[in-house]
């Protein structure tokens, strides 16, 4: 079964900061969404993601990130995905 860890901690009222690991797939992508909504509820506008240590993640999976950009755009801030290994790097591309 696929693991996946997540911790996030504020940075000042309206930002914050993630990091990812394990597998964000079906199985793990419950939980990922999870810790984003627990984020939005707490009106963070601002969030840089750390994926290094994500090992791959799907195609929905990642869009849980593109889902969260859109949502944090629409409010005026920003989302940054930093670190991400080859693989997610080429899932990526592969989605544009």
């Amino acid at each position: 079964m696929a693991e996946i860890q997540v911790s996030s901690q504020p940075l000042g009222t309206r930002n914050g900061v993630m990091k990812v690991s394990g597998q964000l797939d079906a199985s793990t992508f419950e939980q990922m969404e999870d810790e984003i909504n627990r984020l939005l509820e707490s009106g963070i506008v601002g969030l840089a993601a750390d994926v290094s240590g994500l090992e791959s993640a799907s195609s929905s999976g990642l869009g849980l990130f593109v889902n969260l950009a859109e949502t944090l755009r629409d409010r005026k801030g920003m989302f940054l995905m930093v670190n991400p290994s080859g693989d997610v790097r080429e899932i990526i591309a592969l989605l544009g």
